[in-house]
């Protein structure tokens, strides 16, 4: 549209002084022949910028747009995982708790078994049931440290311990050992033998 109002505007000059001849008329046709061709090459420059200025605009919205969904994912997948860590230290928290409360609960049986087998020794004076007392004693004292070890798990995953480390000898250890699994390995006919030691390690008993 721009090109048919320069041509229906100047063209008409340019031949009617063309007709007309002469030096003057010549030089008019020629001037407004120039001025046709730029003002024809101003409009095709000021039509490329503008093309080219509305075309960044489209594609700055389209950048723009693009990066509002991105952060929205972001924000949604960002909100997910809170949840997810939020649930997991739910979780943890309840599993602490658990572990507590149970060992916590668990240690009075133990404990009134612990009474009723020391009250059983005092009135006890045959040696092979002392030996089947003292080793009932030695298992509840076995599971009490075992449900202490129980605790402490609980709290290390709570992060309010830290290993305690000592010199400590293990004879003890490798007898407590001996106690707990003996009964199993006498189930299954096998002899269970600890090789007596004095060696003394560094470590958390």
């Amino acid at each position: 549209s721009f090109y048919g109002f320069v041509a229906s505007a100047l063209v008409p000059i340019v031949l009617r002084n063309l007709i007309e001849g002469g030096a003057a008329h010549y030089v008019l046709a020629f001037v407004a022949t120039v001025t046709t061709l730029a003002i024809a090459a101003f409009g095709r420059n000021y039509n490329r910028t503008l093309m080219e200025s509305l075309r960044n605009r489209f594609e700055n919205e389209a950048l723009a747009n693009r990066l509002v969904q991105q952060n929205r994912e972001l924000e949604r997948a960002k909100e997910a995982a809170d949840a997810a860590r939020n649930d997991a230290e739910i979780a943890n928290r309840s599993k602490t708790q658990f572990f507590a409360a149970a060992s916590h609960d668990l240690r009075q049986p133990l404990h009134a078994m612990g009474l009723f087998a020391a009250a059983l020794s005092d009135r006890v004076h045959d040696p092979e049931v002392q030996q089947i007392v003292h080793s009932i004693n030695a298992s509840v004292d076995a599971l009490e440290g075992l449900f202490n070890e129980l605790l402490d798990i609980s709290k290390i995953d709570a992060g309010v311990i830290s290993p305690a480390l000592s010199h400590f000898a293990l004879a003890p250890l490798l007898e407590r050992m001996r106690m707990d699994f003996e009964p199993e390995a006498f189930e299954r006919h096998l002899a269970l033998r600890v090789v007596p030691t004095r060696l003394i390690v560094h470590s958390d008993p």
